[in-house]
């Protein structure tokens, strides 16, 4: 009986040991680039390309020059798009946007894949702008629920982000109005 238990306890330690191992394994090898996917030099094939770390390298760009005019984020974000060493690898530009609400508390822009055979487009929308009250003060507001007109009659979000996506969808490209 005292060898059984040796051995359960034994298990039960090389279990979690294992499970957070793995968990180790697989966010490391998910935060960095595939050799294939550093410079490549067309998206005909989505799946050559890291679209996690696209994605993540997209979010970042969201927050640079968050408190200047719309125009200078548009350039600053340009001209990161162009940078061949980051996840976008220069194959991305801004088509729309980017659209800035009222006293900056959201911004969203949209780009596309310049060198794709069909479109590849990516809607980026910023999260909380620390330099904004406006946004702090919509980030807190997650006590009262509102319903939320896009989803499902039953499906309720906070105040504060019902305020912040609808204040994004009246918000136009500060360039083209539209």
């Amino acid at each position: 009986m005292q060898f059984i238990k040796k051995e359960i306890l034994k298990r039960t330690k090389i279990l979690p040991t294992i499970l957070l191992f793995s968990l180790i394994i697989f966010i490391l090898s998910g935060c960095k680039k595939d050799p294939e996917t550093v410079t490549p030099t067309t998206l005909t094939d989505l799946e050559h390309i890291n679209l996690p770390a696209v994605m993540m390298t997209l979010s970042a760009m969201s927050y640079v020059a968050d408190s200047q005019p719309a125009f200078k984020i548009k350039d600053t974000i340009s001209l990161l798009l162009r940078i061949d060493s980051l996840a976008t690898a220069g194959m991305w530009k801004i088509v729309w946007g980017p659209a800035v609400s009222g006293q900056r508390s959201n911004m969203a822009f949209v780009v596309k894949a310049v060198t794709s055979e069909f479109p590849v487009y990516a809607i980026v929308i910023r999260g909380t702008n620390t330099h904004s009250h406006q946004d702090i003060l919509q980030d807190v507001r997650v006590l009262s629920l509102r319903q939320f007109h896009y989803g499902e009659p039953d499906d309720m979000v906070s105040k504060g982000a019902m305020e912040g996506f609808d204040s994004l969808l009246k918000t136009p490209d500060n360039e083209t109005g539209q």
